[in-house]
Formats: C-alpha cells, sequence, structure tokens
C-alpha cells in the first residue's frame, strides 16, 4: 500500500457537510471554526478570503483553497467596508445559485468539510499547511478535481439510498487528489510519508494511530514493527524525524 493511501486511511477522514454559497454585492461573511479540514472552489465571480492576523488573498473562478483546523475565517466581495454576518445565521431561505444562472454580479463558492478522527488531529496540522491555495491556471487543477467536485455535487443535490456512503468516498478521493497537488507537497511533513514507506515503520505507525491513546513506548512501538528496540528507534529518528 502507497505512502499516501496509509496516510489517508489514519487520518480516517469522514464527510459531514457540502455547501452551495451565493454572495450578491457587497458582502462578508464570518466563517465558524473548524478542527478538520474545509475547502472550497469558486465556481463563478471572485472573491476574498482572511485568516486572522494575515493578509487577504483574492480567489478567482476556478480557484481551490484548503484549510487545515482553521479559526474563524473572513469570506468577503465588493466594498471592504460591509458589515461582517455570521454565515451560520444568515437567513436559510436566502436564493440559490440556480436563481443566479444567468446574473453576473454574483459569486458562487462550493465547498464543504471533512471531520477528522479526533485522537488524530495532531497527525493532520503537523503534516499539512495551514492555507493551501490551488490556482485556476495551475496544472494539477486540470479535469480531475473538477470532476470529482461536479460527482459530489450531484450526489449531494438529491437524496438517494446510501447518499452518505457514496458521500464519505467521494470527499476521501477529493482529500487524495488535493494532497496530490504540488502546491500542498510544499508545506507536507514528509516525514510522515518517508516512514509510511518503510514497511516495519508503517506497522508501527498504523498500530500507534489506531490507539493514540494507549501506553506506548519505544519498545512497544518496535516490537509492533518486528524490529529490536535500538534499530527502530534509529530508523524512525532517520526517517520520520521525530521521536515517539
Amino acid at each position: 500500500m502507497d505512502p499516501l493511501t496509509q496516510f489517508v486511511e489514519l487520518l480516517r477522514p469522514k464527510a459531514l457537510l457540502w455547501k452551495h454559497m451565493v454572495g450578491e454585492g457587497d458582502w462578508a461573511w464570518r466563517m465558524p471554526s473548524d478542527s478538520g479540514v474545509v475547502f472550497g472552489r469558486v465556481v463563478r465571480g471572485s472573491c476574498r478570503f482572511q485568516l486572522p492576523g494575515e493578509d487577504e488573498q483574492v480567489l478567482v473562478e476556478g480557484d481551490y483553497i484548503l484549510l487545515t483546523a482553521p479559526p474563524a475565517w473572513i469570506l468577503s466581495a465588493g466594498d471592504r467596508r460591509a458589515p461582517v454576518v455570521d454565515f451560520e445565521k444568515l437567513p436559510t431561505d436566502r436564493p440559490t445559485a440556480d436563481q443566479y444562472q444567468d446574473d453576473p454580479g454574483h459569486v458562487r463558492v462550493v465547498g464543504g468539510h471533512f471531520e477528522l478522527e479526533s485522537v488524530n488531529q495532531e497527525l493532520l496540522t503537523t503534516f499539512l499547511a495551514p492555507v493551501v491555495r490551488i490556482t485556476a491556471s495551475s496544472r494539477s487543477n486540470e479535469g480531475r478535481l473538477s470532476r470529482v467536485l461536479k460527482l459530489i455535487d450531484a450526489e449531494a443535490s438529491v437524496e438517494l439510498p446510501g447518499q452518505q456512503a457514496v458521500l464519505s468516498r467521494l470527499l476521501e478521493i477529493l482529500l487524495i487528489e488535493l494532497l496530490r497537488a504540488p502546491e500542498m507537497l510544499v508545506g507536507q511533513n514528509r516525514g510522515m510519508l518517508t516512514g509510511l514507506s518503510d514497511p516495519q515503520i508503517a506497522a508501527a505507525l498504523r498500530s500507534f494511530h489506531s490507539d493514540i491513546r494507549g501506553s506506548w513506548s519505544v519498545a512497544s512501538l518496535a516490537v509492533e514493527a518486528r524490529m529490536s528496540r535500538s534499530v527502530f528507534a534509529q530508523r524512525f529518528k532517520a526517517l520520520v524525524g521525530e521521536p515517539r
């Protein structure tokens, strides 16, 4: 099993939310904090996003953004003086994307988030950069991500038997596609993938992350790896770069 597949299985992502967001005119939404992975794609128009204490960034049509365990953040468009409104408090009966099909003045964003097993949350935050933007002009953005998003959109739009199971698998695929993007590799902790590429170290990592609250020691992890304590400690440090 390749390292990236093993990493996604360690995270055990669960699909929870898929949204169509439509903004018109001058608007600013405060998006809630999240302990998992938040992702979105600008389907039409352009907007801005800003994390607390960070510079504002512009997203244009076709851009993707992926945020890892973000605090509350701002998504906005138009006049920067527009009052900031909590997204969760917006009226539920506001116009839908279908009602804006031919309106060039609106911004449409689709996205959602993964909830992860809480015990492995630290694994995600140490592996991924807090913010990754994949631009519409990026070669990594050609075709594959868009096709997966269209499948998710189609599945989420109609209630069918087995829908949650289908969405969970599609969102796992989306997460893998996002992790494959060159933009993602810049911020990744490569030690984890290197460790997972070694069968014996990978066995220890899988055992540890399947029961992260267990009373693990170097000696007990070495048993999982079927190695002596000293050899395991040396190889783990060399590959993963951090003691456990």
